[in-house]
C-alpha cells in the first residue's frame, strides 16, 4: 500500500507503507480543492498508519472541512475581530511588557454551524515598552522605546495554532501610541480514521497600543 501526501500546489509524494487504500485520497484531495477555491485556504492530506476513533461518516467529515475552511475565511477578515480589554501591563514605573488584545467576533450565516466555541478566540501582541516618566502619574505618557513583539492566540478551538513568521513594534511621531504589526499562518489540524488534514491560511495583524492604557 501507500502512504499519500497531498499539498494544495498540486505536489504528491508517494512511499510504500501498509495502510489503507488511497480511495479516498482521491475524494478528501477534491474536495479541498473546491474549498481552496471558494475559501483561500491551504490544504496538505497525509495518510498515516494510525487509525482514529471517530464517530463522524466520511460525508460528515467533508462538512466538518468545509465548516472549517469557512471559519479560517472569517478569522482573515480583520472586521470579524475587535477590541479586547487590555490586561494591565506589568513590570516597573517607567518600562514594562504589555499586550493588545482582539476577539473573535463572527455571526455565522447560511449552513455554517461550527460545532465549537469560535466566540472563545482572542489574537494578542506583546511588546517591551519604555516611557518617559511614571506611567501612574501621567495621562498619555510618551513612549521612548519599544522592543521584544510577539504573537500568539488563546481560545478553546480545538487544534488551532498560529504559527508566526515576522511581528513587529514600532512608535509612530506622536510617541503616544504603539503601532503593532505580525505576519504568519493559521493551521488547523483535523484527523479521520487514518487522514490528517492541514488547513491553513496566511494572515497579517495590525493593532495599535495607547499610552493611556498603561495606567
Amino acid at each position: 500500500m501507500r502512504k499519500v501526501i497531498w499539498m494544495s500546489s498540486g505536489l504528491m509524494a508517494t512511499i510504500m507503507i501498509s495502510g489503507c487504500s488511497s480511495g479516498s485520497v482521491d475524494e478528501i484531495e477534491t474536495h479541498l480543492a473546491q474549498l481552496e477555491e471558494e475559501y483561500g485556504v491551504q490544504y496538505t492530506v497525509e495518510e498515516v498508519e494510525t487509525s482514529v476513533d471517530t464517530d463522524l461518516t466520511f460525508e460528515e467529515f467533508l462538512d466538518v472541512l468545509e465548516d472549517q475552511a469557512h471559519l479560517m475565511e472569517a478569522m482573515n477578515q480583520e472586521e470579524n475581530w475587535h477590541d479586547e480589554d487590555y490586561a494591565p501591563p506589568s513590570g516597573v514605573a517607567e518600562s514594562g511588557t504589555a499586550t493588545q488584545s482582539y476577539t473573535f467576533d463572527y455571526e455565522p450565516s447560511g449552513h455554517f454551524e461550527p460545532g465549537v466555541d469560535y466566540d472563545n478566540l482572542n489574537k494578542h501582541i506583546s511588546f517591551a515598552y519604555e516611557t518617559d516618566e511614571d506611567v501612574a502619574l501621567a495621562d498619555m505618557p510618551s513612549f521612548t522605546a519599544v522592543s521584544e513583539p510577539n504573537s500568539y492566540i488563546a481560545g478553546s478551538i480545538p487544534n488551532l495554532e498560529w504559527q508566526e513568521r515576522i511581528s513587529g513594534a514600532s512608535i509612530p511621531s506622536s510617541n503616544e501610541t504603539v503601532d503593532l504589526i505580525a505576519e504568519g499562518t493559521w493551521l488547523l489540524t483535523n484527523e479521520w480514521e487514518t487522514f490528517e488534514v492541514i488547513l491553513s491560511m496566511d494572515d497579517e495583524w495590525e493593532m495599535v497600543f495607547e499610552s493611556s492604557y498603561l495606567n
